[in-house]
């Protein structure tokens, strides 16, 4: 839901049209691609010089373009270290009282973001680079953002700083306007006498315009921490408040829909008019035709958003392909001040809608060592598995956390570009704001999600390609060859598609650091994990990334224009596999590979389609012999388990363990020599929880795994 309040700023004395400000405040999410504070990109500027400042202005810093601020065109400013930016060069004083604006005595030619008597301190815990303004210009010609962030500013004078940090933004807008950001803060009103105060507007250059509004916190609901989400936001526009103007925000249209279906539009749209809309007109228009809903009884008050569903949209396509269509909205019986704002244009690749009939979900969970709380991670991970046996390629990738014996360059890779500390996960790379994200600008989610509703979620989802992976591997050589084969079975547009192959190991242990598993479930009742120590010594370590076969990313398909259905794509990859670093034994390797949609936005990427080795084809010897037969039934079972072996040696003793998901034996049985080489045994398993287990036959000193699966 979103809170939306209505601000407007007077100024006292001559109005002046085009030198006007108006501002909407409202609680909401800011612009898809603004740079949170705790998600900054590398290239942003530190303004070093600022650091343990009190009452300073900043070095002169540039605009990347001209920005225009009470009808002047303007390309420096320098920063305040008490929350405002101020566009005279000359100026060298920083003021730290705020006062209701307009006003003769405060800086003018500024923007006041959080104006108040704030300082730049060292906080302990914090790297002191961190506690500097930054600057960051992203997006592109003509619409490019200038960012300016204050990052933990503090009350001046409170002691300690850690508990009255604040972040806080400025953004100038290229096209004209610019948006205040509270991101968040550490506040204690305890610590504060008389309470926090501060100032967000704006004033021109001699103090004779004005606008300006007192706010008492930096959070939308009053409770303390940083980046909170939804942030308040003030949009400042040029001009006078419109009585009629409503935007288009977004259609949430669907890149791929099914042909001759009929699909929905949302349109979320906002009202920037004094006058409350009560109805409208929405319309779309594709090849030259346009159709229009008529929607009433909506009362969108100034400054409010609203989102209406356009349902049964009729689309009779002759042949699957991309369409262009015209959004548009207008206020019924009413002319819009600004009608151009009211249009957006948006592509739609039209299909079959064909499902694949093998489909895989493949689930990435960062996990790491020294994380206490990733044996919490993996008990929730392993029954998911154990429930989405067929369903799910389960990948911890050891990163996100610090990092430990298992973590490889890749896996530090996915966790910059996609998630936030441990343990985090990923299903099928999608990006879903319902979720527990970890970082709301990433996909990676916090455990809360991983759930059996949004595996089945996932499930639902079209898969338009089937993916078939193939692998042998040589024990002897320790080499691997396998072909990834990737058939499109419905039309689909011209995209960056990629193929990716991992290897994992089903299971990894070790001792000391790196290895020791960190264990906050040591004393909570109940849990799986309880007693087994803090850390856990010689911890299993369970379906561990070991390597990409590919680049990071994958290697991209060779396509030009839309895919056809029945297109086919093969990779073939060979595996060289380490005889150290804990590569042994073979046979706990398994291999996966998945098509991706790739995309420089990560919210945007999408794994289509994956596979997995499971038994794969082995030219190893068997410790029972090469001729040695092994039946395990029934399988999947839930009562009894059978072993049958017919082995071309002889043994004394076969010996016969069946080891949980955890590394545990839970049953354990011994068989002596039998006639004509044949050995049977038979477990009983209706004690032991649903799940995967795998179960040991040894003989001679030598094992060899298979999996059995209890439901």
């Amino acid at each position: 839901m979103r809170l939306v309040f209505y601000t407007f700023f007077y100024f006292v004395g001559l109005i002046v049209v085009h030198a006007q400000y108006y501002a909407i405040k409202e609680v909401a999410e800011p612009e898809s691609d603004y740079p949170r504070a705790n998600s900054v990109p590398q290239d942003h500027k530190r303004i070093e010089e600022m650091k343990a400042t009190n009452d300073e202005l900043s070095s002169v810093q540039e605009i990347p373009f001209d920005f225009d601020f009470f009808g002047n065109k303007v390309s420096s400013y320098k920063i305040s270290d008490n929350g405002y930016i101020i566009f005279d060069e000359n100026e060298i004083v920083s003021y730290p009282l705020q006062e209701a604006l307009p006003s003769s005595n405060g800086p003018k030619n500024a923007i006041f973001a959080c104006w108040t008597d704030l300082e730049f301190k060292t906080i302990s815990g914090l790297n002191a680079d961190i506690t500097v303004p930054t600057t960051f210009t992203y997006g592109s010609e003509p619409k490019r953002r200038h960012l300016i962030r204050w990052n933990i500013s503090s009350k001046q004078g409170i002691s300690p700083p850690e508990t009255n940090a604040y972040f806080f933004s400025i953004v100038l807008k290229e096209e004209g306007g610019f948006l205040v950001i509270h991101d968040g803060e550490y506040y204690n009103p305890a610590t504060i006498s008389g309470g926090f105060s501060a100032v967000v507007g704006c004033q021109n250059g001699d103090g004779s315009q004005g606008y300006s509004e007192n706010v008492n916190s930096l959070l939308t609901d009053g409770t303390t921490g940083p980046f909170v989400s939804p942030y308040n936001i003030w949009e400042f526009r040029e001009g006078l408040p419109p009585k009629n103007d409503i935007e288009l925000i977004s259609t949430n249209s669907p890149e791929i829909a099914k042909k001759d279906d009929d699909f929905t539009f949302d349109y979320t749209i906002k009202n920037w008019g004094s006058n409350p809309v009560s109805s409208i007109v929405a319309s779309y228009e594709y090849d030259g035709q346009k159709f229009n809903q008529t929607i009433s009884n909506l009362n969108i008050l100034k400054g409010e958003t609203k989102t209406i569903t356009l349902t049964d949209i009729p689309f009779l396509a002759e042949e699957c392909k991309n369409v262009d269509f015209i959004c548009q909205v207008a206020i019924s019986g009413q002319e819009d001040e600004n009608p151009e704002n009211n249009k957006l244009n948006e592509s739609i690749f039209f299909n079959y809608g064909v499902d694949a009939m093998k489909k895989r979900i493949v689930m990435e969970v960062f996990t790491t060592a020294e994380c206490g709380y990733c044996p919490d991670g993996k008990s929730r991970f392993q029954d998911l598995i154990n429930n989405n046996y067929f369903k799910l390629i389960p990948v911890n990738i050891h990163s996100c956390f610090s990092t430990d014996a298992m973590t490889i360059p890749e896996g530090e890779t996915y966790c910059a570009d996609m998630s936030s500390g441990a343990p985090t996960g990923l299903i099928n790379r999608l990006y879903n704001k319902n979720w527990q994200l970890s970082n709301p600008d990433k996909p990676g989610m916090g455990r809360g999600s991983w759930t059996q509703n949004t595996i089945d979620d996932v499930y639902k989802m079209k898969q338009p390609v089937e993916v078939n992976l193939t692998v042998q591997t040589d024990d002897a050589a320790r080499i691997t060859s396998g072909n990834v084969k990737c058939k499109f079975i419905d039309f689909m547009p011209e995209d960056d598609y990629r193929i990716v192959v991992y290897v994992i190991q089903r299971t990894m242990s070790g001792s000391g650091s790196g290895w020791d598993q960190s264990n906050y479930l040591n004393n909570e009742a109940g849990h799986r994990f309880q007693g087994l120590g803090n850390p856990i010594r010689n911890y299993k370590h369970a379906y561990v990334l070991r390597d990409v076969l590919t680049p990071v990313y994958g290697t991209p398909l060779d396509i030009s224009g839309p895919i056809e259905a029945n297109q086919e794509f093969n990779l073939d990859f060979t595996h060289n596999v380490p005889a150290q670093d804990q590569w042994d034994p073979p046979s706990q390797l398994f291999y996966a590979a998945y098509i991706m949609k790739h995309s420089e936005d990560v919210t945007k990427r999408r794994i289509l389609n994956a596979d997995r080795s499971e038994n794969f084809l082995s030219i190893s010897r068997s410790p029972l012999g090469n001729n040695s037969e092994i039946s395990i039934y029934p399988n999947p079972t839930s009562d009894f388990v059978n072993v049958s072996i017919r082995s071309e040696k002889s043994f004394k003793r076969v010996s016969i363990a069946i080891i949980d998901m955890f590394g545990r034996e839970v049953k354990h049985k011994e068989q002596d020599l039998k006639s004509m080489n044949m050995y049977n045994l038979q477990f009983n398993v209706r004690d032991l929880p649903k799940g995967i287990y795998k179960l040991n036959i040894s003989a001679n000193n030598e094992t060899i795994g298979k999996k059995i699966i209890l439901n």
